[in-house]
């Protein structure tokens, strides 16, 4: 029995380097959403993990008294924690294998939460972080709101962004975001892909996460004729040949890396 539903896709047979890919899904998304991300690095020699971000109300099949635990628990531990220990939970049922955590969107900053509680121990081998995370919470709510959503009420949606930005503890997020991408360890590889036609999150507002912190090994992919995750359909080749440079560096097992 897997964690949160999850789904284990075993790489392309012959190819299997042994490396396990945990995806971390888009707010929005559920496990379903990164087939295309599990089938590239399946193709590539990798298995990959895919689950359901517990408490989701997104999900339309998520009865109304979860929906109203999920609330009450944002409101207590901030959905960064909330969904963070989920992934850290993922992370520890899979603590003997050599894994590389590849999240989508804000989720992203539940994988940061997730890492720090591990301090990112010699088995996590990097992470790859796309369209996420990113400072600025309250702009790129109010434009998810406007262009997702598309609540036309412009009280209403202001509503909706205010309640949002507070349920990701928005006022202290960026101090506890640097706080724990200080305690990763040395030399932590990172790829951070971001699209420059992002209507929701403007690249700037992810590079605005990463900065100071040279202590990590960070490889950023500046997609120019992408928008918010759709890098993956709209230049393919030079995504997928990042992402392999990714795991050929920081993945690849021909010389030992523990």
């Amino acid at each position: 029995m897997w964690p949160y539903g999850g789904e284990l896709t075993q790489a392309q047979k012959g190819e299997d380097s042994g490396v396990l890919v945990v995806f971390v899904h888009h707010y929005g998304g559920n496990m379903h959403t990164t087939k295309r991300h599990s089938r590239l690095v399946n193709k590539l020699g990798f298995d990959s993990f895919r689950f359901n971000l517990p408490y989701n109300p997104m999900l339309t099949q998520t009865p109304p008294h979860k929906v109203a635990m999920f609330l009450s628990m944002q409101l207590t531990f901030g959905l960064d924690r909330l969904w963070g220990n989920a992934i850290y939970n993922v992370l520890q049922h899979f603590k003997d294998r050599k894994i590389v955590v590849y999240s989508l969107s804000s989720p992203s900053f539940g994988a940061i939460h997730a890492l720090a509680k591990l301090k990112t121990p010699p088995n996590i081998l990097g992470w790859i972080c796309d369209g996420g995370p990113f400072f600025n919470l309250w702009k790129s709510f109010e434009n998810y709101f406007s262009i997702i959503d598309r609540i036309p009420n412009k009280a209403l949606r202001a509503g909706v962004t205010t309640f949002s930005y507070f349920l990701w503890r928005g006022p202290f997020l960026k101090t506890i975001v640097q706080k724990k991408l200080k305690s990763f360890r040395k030399d932590f590889p990172v790829l951070s892909i971001r699209g420059h036609l992002d209507l929701l999150v403007p690249p700037e507002s992810i590079a605005d996460v990463f900065e100071g912190h040279d202590h990590l090994d960070l490889k950023v992919l500046d997609l120019e004729e992408s928008g918010h995750l759709d890098g993956i359909k709209l230049q393919p080749q030079i995504y997928r040949k990042t992402v392999e440079e990714f795991f050929k560096i920081h993945a690849d097992f021909s010389k030992p890396k523990l």
